[in-house]
């Protein structure tokens, strides 16, 4: 069942009896005429439910902003202490130390938001000389894991967090993988 919540919202919402579709929903906020056009939510949702089932979080929820360069400012500013633009921000929902193992639940777990800039996306695309989608992609791939768990503050974890990276982007036939 496809729910239109607003025009720039694209929110799917799975069967109450089928535990094998994440709930996705992206949404644009601000995001600049000629790029947000260039990357459709609907393009954005399915691959962010490629990765969720790769990873095997079927049954959770996301949150997807696709937004400009002021407004993630903004909040890199107010969350991060950070008084600048930056390419992706991940907002987990989860508890890494006091979650419960991973059961089987009737009720999504909700992972977070994740809130990707298409204005540096799209500047980070031209430099690494692919598509504004291969960055947006990357992006999304990285902020999921961060809402896993997953980092990169040592050589151990950027290295299991960089493999991670590349095996899923491989999913959407993606081989260079810069972040």
């Amino acid at each position: 069942m496809v729910l239109k919540l607003a025009r720039n919202t694209v929110f799917v919402k799975k069967h109450p009896m089928n535990l094998n579709t994440p709930i996705v929903a992206v949404r644009r906020k601000q995001a600049g005429k000629e790029n947000s056009e260039q990357v459709d939510p609907r393009t954005v949702r399915r691959r962010a439910v490629k990765i969720l089932n790769n990873l095997d979080k079927n049954n959770s929820e996301l949150s997807i902003l696709l937004c400009n360069d002021q407004f993630i400012h903004t909040l890199n500013r107010d969350y991060r202490g950070q008084n600048k633009p930056t390419d992706v921000l991940s907002f987990s929902q989860q508890s890494f130390k006091h979650d419960p193992p991973n059961m089987q639940s009737p009720n999504p777990q909700i992972l977070g938001d994740v809130v990707i800039s298409i204005e540096t996306a799209s500047r980070q695309a031209k430099k690494n000389n692919h598509s504004l989608l291969t960055e947006v992609t990357i992006l999304l791939i990285h902020s999921i894991l961060h809402l896993l768990g997953y980092d990169h503050q040592t050589p151990d974890e950027e290295s299991k967090m960089s493999l991670m990276t590349k095996k899923i982007a491989l999913l959407f036939s993606i081989k260079n993988v810069n972040y």
